[in-house]
């Protein structure tokens, strides 16, 4: 019931209220003892206070007639409160909130979810440094590509984040590498690797594989981006096969998932494969995890080698970054690659 008064209140317009008006707004299915009880404890802390003299009836003896309405004391209060969720919500300082002490206590009741998700966000990587679109940005601090499509750019132009996410329609074009000798074919496959220095290893050896293309992902970027990648090869209107190789790691399987949530991009197996000969390093502990994301990623493994995984990136802390692979293992690996996958070229 308190909450009912309290919106009315804030929204009331005038100081002065009478007892007639404060009768209607009391919700069912409420009795008018306890309408009078939560009056008076108004009065008591100051929201209202009496305006006018008291009367002689069991009703009247207890209320007055008219209340002046301390807006004051609601936006102290709201403010209090505020200030105390604020706290218990760690909230970054890289977020601007000062919107919030200006406006209601029920809008930042609505925001708080998707606020605690963006100040987590911020806690973990800071103020992004690449360009991506709505979708992509979207997918990374919410887990959920349609937010920022559907209003949430709007709670980002409230903490005065909008220019600081970097978030453009026009993604940046790729940084990809072709194969001529296997471009006049009616169906490509493309290699897209989280990172540079794996891009550089393989690069040389391009020509070499059927591969139409080698494309350096940049880490959640491609996520943005990689649908303008037949176009940008001249190839739109192709059969195009892509398959991804990134970091075995919570945040290189989540950059997958959300590949594969806009195009059917396949994991590089025999690269994460050539992975587990290798020592895994220690650390990471911060990642978030998409359980949604590790489930799908573990569907492509044995039950053994799911297991493993699972235990690896959740219990140890532990990962394998791309780099751990010498350029003759990646070479051989895209090799097993080329091979594996022939039969796609011909479903």
């Amino acid at each position: 019931m308190k909450e009912s008064f309290l919106t009315y209140f804030k929204a009331y317009g005038r100081k002065i209220i009478s007892l007639t008006e404060l009768e209607k707004i009391c919700p069912a299915p409420y009795s008018y003892e306890e309408f009078c009880d939560v009056i008076q404890s108004f009065v008591k802390t100051g929201i209202l206070s009496d305006y006018g003299a008291k009367h002689g009836s069991y009703r009247e003896g207890v209320l007055c007639q008219k209340y002046r309405i301390n807006l004051s004391r609601l936006i102290r209060d709201d403010r209090e409160k505020l200030q105390r969720e604020m706290i218990q919500m760690q909230v970054s300082h890289l977020m601007d909130l000062s919107y919030y002490f200006k406006a209601s206590w029920i809008e930042w009741k609505k925001d708080k979810p998707q606020l605690k998700k963006i100040a987590d966000y911020l806690k973990l990587y800071g103020f992004p440094r690449d360009e991506v679109t709505e979708q992509e940005r979207s997918y990374q601090i919410f887990g959920d590509e349609q937010v920022l499509l559907q209003g949430g750019m709007t709670l980002l132009e409230k903490l005065n984040l909008q220019e600081k996410m970097r978030i453009t329609n026009c993604p940046d074009p790729l940084m990809v590498a072709i194969n001529p000798s296997v471009l006049l074919k009616d169906a490509h496959r493309h290699l897209i690797v989280e990172n540079k220095a794996v891009y550089y290893a393989l690069l040389p050896i391009l020509p070499e594989t059927e591969f139409s293309s080698l494309t350096f992902g940049g880490g959640w970027k491609i996520i943005g981006n990689l649908f303008v990648l037949p176009r940008q090869l001249g190839l739109a209107g192709q059969q195009h096969f892509f398959y991804y190789f990134g970091n075995l790691d919570l945040e290189g399987i989540a950059i997958w998932y959300g590949l594969q949530a806009k195009l059917p991009v396949q994991l590089a197996m025999p690269f994460y494969r050539e992975l587990f000969n290798m020592d895994c390093s220690s650390g990471k502990v911060e990642q978030s995890v998409n359980c949604q994301a590790l489930d799908a990623f573990c569907e492509a493994w044995d039950e053994l080698d799911a297991r493993r995984i699972r235990r690896m990136l959740l219990r140890d802390h532990t990962y394998y970054p791309q780099e751990c692979l010498t350029k003759e293992q990646l070479v051989l690996c895209w090799h097993k690659l080329t091979v594996e996958t022939q039969q796609d070229l011909f479903q």
